[in-house]
C-alpha cells in the first residue's frame, strides 16, 4: 500500500512512500498556493498513484503555551483534510509528531525543533539519498511510518 504523507506547515511538505518503504514524490508547497491548485496537486498525485491506500496528516500536539501556532497548524491540516475528502482519496490517519517518529524507529522526547528537522533530513539522505526541504522531509517519514513502519 501506498502512503502519502502531509506536513501542513506555513510551507507545506508532500511526499507519497510505497509498502516497501521507496520514496516516489516528495515535493514541497509554497506559501500562498490557492486551494483549487492544491485541490489540483492532490488530484494529479492520486491519478498517478491510484495505490494511495492512506493518506497521513500530521497534528500538533496541544500546547498551552504554544496555543496560536498550534492553532494555525490545526487550521492548515484541516484544509489539507478537507481537500484530500474533496479528492475521494481514502482513509485520512491523523498522526502527532511524536508517533511518526516513534514508528520509523527515530528517537522522540525533548528536542528542539531545529535539531528534529535536521533529524529527519539525515535520515531521508541515509534513506534514500534524497535532497528535499524540511518539511518534504517530515512529509516523507509521516507516510514511512504509515506505508512501512520500523515500529508500531
Amino acid at each position: 500500500m501506498m502512503v502519502l504523507g502531509i506536513d501542513p506547515a506555513t510551507r507545506t511538505g508532500i511526499a507519497v512512500v510505497d509498502g516497501r518503504g521507496d520514496l516516489r514524490f516528495h515535493r514541497a508547497v509554497t506559501p500562498g498556493i490557492s486551494h483549487r491548485d492544491r485541490l489540483t496537486l492532490l488530484e494529479e498525485i492520486a491519478a498517478q498513484f491510484p495505490e494511495i491506500g492512506a493518506v497521513a496528516i500530521e497534528v500538533p500536539p496541544k500546547f498551552g503555551d504554544k496555543a496560536a501556532s498550534t492553532a494555525k497548524v490545526n487550521n492548515r491540516a484541516g484544509e489539507w483534510m478537507a481537500l484530500v475528502r474533496l479528492t475521494e482519496l481514502p482513509e485520512i490517519v491523523e498522526t502527532m509528531p511524536s508517533q511518526w517518529r516513534s514508528r520509523v524507529g527515530m528517537p522522540t522526547g525533548r528536542r528542539t525543533r531545529e535539531t528534529l528537522k535536521r533529524m529527519a533530513l539525515a535520515y531521508c539522505v541515509a534513506r534514500w539519498g534524497a535532497t528535499m526541504s524540511e518539511d518534504e522531509a517530515d512529509a516523507a517519514l509521516i507516510a514511512l511510518a504509515y506505508a512501512c513502519p520500523v515500529k508500531s
